[in-house]
């Protein structure tokens, strides 16, 4: 009970912050595993998890359009299925590669770097429209510059990121493309977790395939996953 008043103290809209905090809380003293190192996908499968053996009702309403037949569909899918499809991660949660010369270190984003993506995200949403596609723009760049660091070997953490940031933003078009097929190749590598969709700023589970009960065709629903939904309230 006082652990959910203190959730209550944290807006829905700060979800990843509210996230650490729960994720904190639930392990044992002495043992804490700061959740702010540890990649988004464990954070979100561990809210599943929790929520998994805490509740009594694992059946949600799913509706979507169907291309095999035209019509729409509404079903009941068992949210426990969803365990049956976690992927583990292949190796360390780590890739080292080369780019123009220069070692580079590619990572899953982590508790820390989703609270930052989801600060922007709010300042996004309350700009005016001209200034939000600035910020959707800054947005997929900041995504793409937390999940890889150089080989600078700069003590100095902010100006670590600053010189990171400013050799991403240097680059021709076409390199920065190519950047970012590298990059983005080897997060695909370490694929892991439950099965999501990332797009625009919104994270979505992906359900079984459900077959058409008019025809032969399978349909993968999306269904949005919110971490709050996940955390325990009053």
């Amino acid at each position: 009970m006082a652990d959910a008043i203190d959730f209550a103290d944290v807006s829905d809209s700060h979800e990843e912050e509210l996230t650490t905090m729960f994720l904190t809380r639930m392990q044992d003293a002495g043992t804490v595993r700061d959740p702010k190192k540890w990649t988004g996908e464990d954070r979100r499968f561990a809210l599943y998890w929790y929520w998994l053996h805490t509740v009594k009702d694992h059946e949600v309403a799913l509706s979507y359009d169907c291309r095999h037949c035209g019509n729409n569909h509404v079903y009941l899918q068992n949210m426990k299925e969803l365990a049956d499809h976690y992927t583990p991660i292949s190796g360390a949660a780590e890739r080292e590669t080369v780019w123009q010369g220069e070692k580079i270190m590619v990572r899953p984003l982590s508790g820390a770097g989703m609270e930052q993506l989801e600060r922007m995200i709010l300042g996004i949403n309350v700009s005016e429209d001209t200034a939000r596609k600035k910020g959707q723009a800054m947005m997929m760049f900041e995504r793409l510059a937390l999940s890889v660091s150089f080989g600078d070997k700069e003590p100095d953490k902010t100006k670590r990121n600053e010189t990171k940031r400013k050799k991403i933003m240097g680059m021709t078009l076409r390199q920065f493309k190519e950047f970012t097929d590298l990059v983005f190749g080897l997060l695909a590598e370490m694929k892991h977790g439950l099965d999501m969709e990332y797009d625009e700023g919104h994270m979505f589970l992906l359900m079984p395939a459900h077959k058409c009960p008019e025809g032969e065709g399978q349909t993968r629903s999306r269904y949005p996953f919110r971490n709050i939904d996940y955390i325990p309230g009053l």
